[in-house]
């Protein structure tokens, strides 16, 4: 099997949306259309970068989170914070993750994941942010919104 592709962006968004565990929307298959055994193949590769990535975050592994990303790929935050860059990226995971969100982990709901190019994919969901509380006023909400991962194959990644 070929490794999972990078991931070229990410961009995440506050919005209210309920979300599910994980592994109980990983454990089912995102309606597609039929595939052939390749795409098939592709799909799991693509799931492949998902999972590792909630495993890094759910671990507070920036290194491992980071090694997701191209040299080029960008992270934008739910303020709209944009680190362009693997090397801006890695700063900003790994100061993020020594503080605000050590111990924090994230569920996702995937709405949509599809092949864009023979070597792109984009998947779509929604996140919650557990272990982090953001307080106003006299009011504690969990953070929660939406994310598109973008991702480009690179060579045998």
């Amino acid at each position: 099997m070929s490794r999972a592709p990078l991931l070229l962006a990410i961009a995440l968004s506050t919005i209210e949306s309920h979300t599910v565990d994980l592994s109980l929307c990983l454990a089912q298959d995102v309606p597609v259309l039929e595939l052939i055994p390749s795409e098939q193949e592709e799909l799991a590769d693509i799931r492949e970068v998902l999972r590792q990535f909630i495993d890094a975050w759910n671990q507070d592994d920036a290194a491992r989170l980071v090694s997701l990303f191209t040299e080029d790929g960008a992270f934008i935050t739910t303020q709209g914070g944009t680190y362009a860059g693997r090397e801006k990226i890695k700063r900003m995971l790994t100061e993020e993750h020594r503080a605000l969100f050590m111990g924090t982990t994230l569920d996702e709901t995937v709405r949509s994941l599809r092949l864009a190019a023979v070597d792109r994919a984009v998947i779509k969901g929604d996140f919650e942010l557990n272990g982090y509380k953001a307080t106003f006023g006299l009011v504690s909400v969990t953070p929660e919104g939406s994310f598109v991962f973008r991702l480009r194959k690179q060579g045998d990644r």
